[in-house]
């Protein structure tokens, strides 16, 4: 009788232990997603997309979005000047 109280008690303490693991899990998820929602960087009157590789510039005068590549002559120009304000 007493040996089936102690494996209860192991068990408990295995699903006890189990819960808060999930629980720190979750916590980290959400701490990761809240990360990774931020503002992108503005350069020139540009939002800066490091992931998307591009500069975006949206005319409010105009309905339409202006797409600066990195890669790009134009790009490459904005890219050297945002790459220096950041070291100042």
């Amino acid at each position: 009788m007493e040996s089936a109280i102690e494996e209860a008690i192991a068990r408990l303490k295995m699903i006890l232990e189990h819960a808060e693991k999930k629980k720190q899990d979750a916590q980290l998820n959400i701490k990761q997603e809240v990360k990774m929602v931020k503002e992108l960087p503005k350069y020139k009157g540009y939002t800066v997309d490091t992931r998307l590789k591009q500069f975006r510039k949206v005319d409010k005068s105009k309905p339409c979005l202006d797409f600066v590549d990195f890669e790009s002559e134009e790009g490459q120009e904005l890219l050297d000047g945002y790459e220096e304000s950041l070291e100042e």
